[in-house]
């Protein structure tokens, strides 16, 4: 507010996600969601916008067919794109929209299992959800640690060696050619390139039978140990 600032909560991937009974994506003036495939729901493609301000809920309406004006066809009041969900798509994510509650429920039990088989293993640790929230739990992470024997990398490759699909963390924003010109050459971030060099994203198929889930944490200690 003193800054006259927009805020725009990036909520790719947090559909299903709440911070003290809210959902997120209601907290700033507008809130981004993905339908992306490995989405919790999804559409194949495309996402949802939503806002606060009916003003700026109409510009977009606009921007996201060619910025033509939706009383006077073919005249355009804006410079627009084409962000238009088609029908087939949307009649997708309404399906999967039914089923969202139940996705959620067998995300839930997956991330449980995973926490329940891997809480004595000592070299690996996970993001824990906080008080107040609701974690809607698009993907499970497991962290390894510094005194860890085997690095990320390894470990990775081992378990893909067995068919397991795990992949590793996001890259840090400073390590990202497009963004290098904004950051000083003399900073440090230790603590993103720690995450970055060291996240493992588990499967977290929300159908995932939980013989094959338990394999795969079976696995991963083996490897560790």
């Amino acid at each position: 507010k003193k800054y006259k600032l927009f805020l725009i909560e990036d909520c790719a991937e947090a559909i299903g996600s709440y911070y003290k009974n809210k959902h997120v994506g209601l907290f700033g003036d507008v809130g981004t969601f993905s339908f992306y495939g490995n989405k919790t729901i999804s559409t194949g493609e495309g996402g949802m916008v939503i806002f606060k301000n009916k003003q700026i809920f109409n510009k977009a309406k606009l921007i996201k067919n060619h910025g033509m004006d939706d009383k006077k066809r073919y005249f355009h009041s804006y410079l627009g794109s084409n962000f238009r969900m088609t029908n087939i798509q949307a009649a997708i994510g309404l399906a999967q929209l039914e089923k969202f509650k139940t996705i959620l429920s067998k995300k839930k039990k997956l991330i449980d299992l995973y926490v329940a088989t891997l809480k004595n293993c000592e070299q690996i640790t996970y993001i824990k959800s906080k008080k107040n929230s609701i974690n809607s739990y698009w993907l499970f992470n497991i962290l390894v640690k510094k005194e860890s024997k085997i690095k990320r990398d390894r470990i990775i490759n081992l378990l893909r060696k067995d068919g397991i699909d795990v992949r590793r963390g996001f890259f840090a924003a400073n390590q990202q050619p497009l963004f290098k010109k904004y950051f000083n050459k003399k900073e440090k971030f230790p603590n993103s390139l720690y995450l970055s060099e060291n996240l493992i994203s588990l499967p977290s198929f929300p159908h995932l039978p939980k013989k094959t889930a338990e394999s795969i944490t079976k696995r991963l200690k083996e490897i560790i140990s």
